[in-house]
């Protein structure tokens, strides 16, 4: 998930706005550090305290990017 985020959908989310980014202009992450990146951000939840919390949805679809 992590290798998809950062390999499809950001570059290509990079395209739609006006940021400076190596993804934007070759189409793979580079793990830049550029103030424009738009994946700096990564959370992985494992587990959660509080019953009922998360609710995951499963779509057999391939959407989005």
């Amino acid at each position: 998930a992590i290798s998809r985020a950062r390999n499809i959908a950001a570059p290509i989310n990079a395209q739609r706005f006006d940021i400076n980014t190596p993804c934007k202009k070759t189409g793979c992450c580079y793990d830049c550090k550029s103030p424009d990146t738009i994946c700096c951000q990564l959370l992985i939840t494992r587990y959660s305290k509080i019953k009922g919390r998360i609710i995951l949805i499963l779509v057999d679809d391939n959407i989005g990017y």
